[in-house]
């Protein structure tokens, strides 16, 4: 499985009713469920295929140039709780 891009998210969502509450999964097993809180653009840095760390703003200029090369610009989504 690989990452969805926002070109097909759109096309995803464009034809729904722009009324429906989103949910988010907590985990691919369905063990939980939460209604989003928001989203933002943000620097993601993978450790695998499936998973990583976001990196705080205040925290770019310390990274080595290795690891700076390595980072993903993501969009990133949040669950209320």
């Amino acid at each position: 499985m690989r990452a969805m891009k926002v070109k097909e998210l759109i096309l995803k969502l464009q034809n729904l009713d722009p009324e429906l509450e989103v949910i988010i999964q907590k985990d691919p097993e369905g063990n939980g469920y939460s209604p989003m809180s928001g989203a933002e653009i943000g620097q993601y840095l993978p450790d695998s295929p499936y998973s990583g760390y976001c990196i705080h703003p205040d925290d770019l200029p310390d990274l080595d140039e290795e690891t700076y090369k390595q980072l993903e610009t993501v969009v990133i989504f949040w669950p209320i709780n």
